[in-house]
């Protein structure tokens, strides 16, 4: 099932001709939890758009909020 493993969830869009990931929730089953793998999961999510030439729309609020705090870096991927 779809709740034993840690994933993202996104949606792709274009606004103003330029290719978006909606970066929306992020899951991390309870049992696997406190070993950074949310950060994992999302840490690949932002080098696929990078690595792509995509703009990331973080929705999520792990990833604008926790997530972007602790790698500021990324910010530049930001629409």
């Amino acid at each position: 099932g779809g709740r034993d493993r840690a994933f993202l969830q996104y949606t792709m869009r274009t606004e103003q001709g330029k290719e978006m990931m909606d970066m929306q929730h992020t899951y991390t089953p309870e049992a696997l939890r406190g070993k950074g793998i949310a950060d994992k999961v999302t840490a690949a999510a932002f080098a696929y758009c990078e690595e792509k030439g995509l703009l990331v729309v973080p929705s999520c609020t792990y990833i604008s909020g926790r997530f972007l705090d602790k790698n500021p870096g990324l910010r530049r991927l930001v629409a």
